[in-house]
């Protein structure tokens, strides 16, 4: 009954537009917008015409939603509904609006944007949020509140660069003392060495509040775990000691059913974390870890802002810092699992579908981006990129004219990749711009304090910094971290202002390197 329900809305809706058309064709020939409104009023008036609305603006959550086709035709814009995402279009010159039906996030131009009030369904009708459309359109929107009259004019547009500014010399910021040890290895006279992990950090993602998140490991801590999800906050964190966000400990145990139906417990000390996942659209993010089990592989958790288990594996291993893991709408996700060359889908509390076949010569590398509410796949070993298609394939859609990438990250519908010589931007159409060369960077001497907007010396005897050899300082005794160097296996993100943060592992440091700053910095 409720699918047949929906059903009959969103084909309703789809007539609606449709019906729309000879109004639509009224308000494209006008070019000089003046539209008048009044809230609870169907009538409008475009440009001194009177024109009749399919419903009537009104006030939802202190917010004016208005019909989607009454905004957009009226301003000549280009309008899309994409049934299958319940996604809005909205395209007019070089700008492009992206919503979805009751999320409450946007993107403008590739930008995630919140909104106070979503678009919506009312009465079989699309009606989105007047003001955030009109004003990214290039207009401006008054209230009368004593005539509750609506008036939306063109806004005269300055020529001046959009977004952040480029610097014309990048630097780098050295933003932690030095994290982690390196891998030791014990030798053993009766077989093999072993490498031992000391402590580490790892996977880096971005938000859109200057959070850096990482997996961070130490394998003397007391706790059962040996794992935190960690921050650095680049507006006010320390750079002496990075934020335990997120402990893993009785909030990741799980019951699961194993593979003759009997239910088991998993503990969270048999869990190993090893990639972490940012949602842009939905500012959440995601864990993959894999399980100490022989019954249980992997598990899928949300771990910000709240920790949800999604999905578990029992039989098929996974490499997974070699796949992907994306969504559109938080309800239905995709994942990828590189060694058994496949592509799932579930939604939560529901069981996986094998939706897609991954078919290479090569092992796969796998890291997604969200653009234009389609998913895309950028295979960084065999330097392809595919489109996510709506039954769950992958379907190749570029090629990528490097020969190599040692390390990939994405953000807002681009990648962002490396080798040995700098960074490069990837567009989802596989076009690529040259994005910093490690010859072009300036270094600041000194640990940055993000608090304060300071460099603080480096110098021996400073609380938590470790010993480090003569070799490494200054005449004046400061530590000087050597160089960036990009080998193999870069571990890197890109943050919301287009600056990489970066652990180099030679100085075992969180670094940035500063490509951009706003008017604020």
């Amino acid at each position: 009954m409720i699918k047949k329900l929906v059903k009959s809305i969103l084909v309703g809706m789809i007539l609606l537009l449709s019906s729309q058309s000879t109004y639509a064709n009224e308000v494209s020939k006008l070019n000089n917008h003046e539209i008048s409104l009044k809230l609870n009023d169907k009538t409008a008036v475009v440009n001194g015409q009177a024109v009749t609305l399919p419903a009537a603006p009104i006030l939802l959550n202190n917010t004016t939603m208005v019909p989607l086709r009454m905004i957009g035709d009226s301003l000549e814009a280009e309008t899309k509904w994409d049934d299958s995402t319940r996604t809005i279009t909205i395209l007019l010159a070089k700008q492009a609006i992206y919503l979805t039906v009751d999320q409450t996030i946007a993107t403008v131009n590739g930008t995630s944007v919140k909104l106070d009030q979503p678009a919506t369904i009312i009465n079989e009708t699309a009606m989105v949020p007047l003001r955030f459309i009109s004003e990214n359109l290039n207009q401006t929107v008054t209230f009368d509140s004593s005539t509750q009259m609506i008036t939306i004019k063109n806004k005269k547009i300055e020529v001046q660069p959009l977004g952040p500014k480029k610097l014309d010399n990048p630097t780098v910021d050295n933003l932690t003392l030095s994290i982690g040890k390196p891998d030791r290895y014990i030798y053993q006279y009766d077989g093999p060495s072993i490498r031992s992990k000391q402590e580490s950090i790892s996977s880096f993602v971005a938000d859109r509040n200057n959070n850096i998140f990482m997996i961070d490991f130490k394998n003397d801590r007391p706790a059962l775990s040996q794992y935190y999800i960690s921050s650095y906050n680049q507006e006010n964190g320390s750079s002496k000691k990075l934020q335990h966000v997120v402990n893993i400990d009785e909030k990741f145990n799980i019951e699961y059913k194993d593979k003759t139906g009997i239910v088991q417990n998993l503990k969270y000390f048999d869990l190993a974390p090893k990639q972490l996942f940012y949602d842009e659209q939905h500012d959440k993010v995601y864990l993959l870890a894999n399980v100490d089990k022989k019954d249980i592989t992997t598990v899928i958790y949300e771990v910000l802002p709240n920790v949800q288990m999604l999905t578990y594996h029992l039989d098929c291993v996974m490499d997974e810092e070699s796949d992907f893991f994306a969504t559109l709408n938080e309800k239905q996700f995709y994942y990828s699992n590189t060694l058994q060359e496949r592509v799932y889908s579930f939604e939560i509390g529901k069981e996986r579908d094998t939706t897609g076949v991954l078919s290479s010569s090569l092992k796969q590398q796998l890291v997604s981006t969200v653009k234009e509410s389609a998913i895309y796949v950028l295979d960084t070993v065999n330097r392809t990129i595919s489109k996510l298609d709506t039954k769950g394939s992958l379907q190749e859609v570029a090629k990528v004219n490097l020969k190599q990438i040692n390390g990939a990250a994405s953000r807002d519908g681009f990648f962002y990749v490396a080798d040995e010589q700098g960074f490069y931007k990837l567009s989802t159409d596989g076009a690529i711009e040259n994005y910093v060369k490690l010859n072009e960077l300036a270094y600041k001497h000194g640990l940055y304090d993000p608090a304060k907007k300071m460099y603080e010396k480096m110098v021996p005897g400073v609380a938590g910094y470790m010993e480090y050899s003569e070799g490494n300082m200054s005449q004046g005794g400061e530590k000087e971290p050597s160089s960036l160097s990009l080998g193999n296996s870069i571990d890197f993100t890109v943050d919301s202002k287009g600056n990489i943060v970066i652990y180099d592992t030679t100085n075992r440091m969180i670094r940035r390197i500063n490509l951009y700053h706003t008017k604020n910095d």
